[in-house]
Formats: C-alpha cells, sequence, structure tokens
C-alpha cells in the first residue's frame, strides 16, 4: 500500500459522481468475484468476498466522508483477500479521500 496523497479529492466531485465512482467499483468487485466462481474457486473465498462486500450499497447510500472512506478501505482490502481484485482496489486507491 501507499502512502500517496489521492489523485482525486471527492471533496471536488459532486455526490452523483461519487455515487457513480463508487457503483462501477462495486460492478467491478462483482465481476471479479463472478470471474473467480467460473474459475472455480474455493467457496469459502466466495463466501468470504461476498460477506465482504455485501454493505457496500448502504456505505454508498450512505454518502458521507467516513462511509466513503470505509468503502473504499474496504474495496482495496479485497486484493488481500484474492490479486483477481488489484486492479479494482488500485482504482479504490487512487479515488480514496485519504492516503492508504
Amino acid at each position: 500500500m501507499t502512502n500517496s496523497p489521492p489523485l482525486v479529492e471527492l471533496a471536488d466531485v459532486s455526490l452523483e459522481g461519487r455515487v457513480s465512482l463508487q457503483l462501477n467499483l462495486l460492478q467491478d468487485a462483482l465481476a471479479n468475484a463472478r470471474y473467480l466462481v467460473g474459475e472455480g474457486a474455493d467457496p469459502k473465498l466466495i463466501y468470504d468476498i461476498l460477506d465482504r462486500i455485501e454493505f457496500l450499497p448502504s456505505l454508498i447510500a450512505s454518502a458521507g466522508r467516513e462511509e466513503s472512506q470505509l468503502f473504499y478501505e474496504t474495496i482495496i482490502g479485497l486484493a488481500d483477500a484474492n490479486p483477481t481484485f488489484n486492479a479494482t482496489a488500485e482504482k479504490a486507491r487512487i479515488l480514496s479521500t485519504e492516503p492508504i
């Protein structure tokens, strides 16, 4: 993980824009999980991944800075579960409101 400053300050992005960015990341995460299922990944891994992301829509709906940060941290943490999520995690790092 890097300690570099964010490339995009979410304070400068409209609420609609932030929601759109977060929904795109969620879609990426779900597509990655589906890919792992297709590859015959361990069901416990899939369970863990889905368990991590099931609450993300409520964080998107909350639209607060702390909720947004938790959203990005959760997406970034998916790369710890499986490298399939590395590209999605990198997008989240770029959009994160705090250095991670």
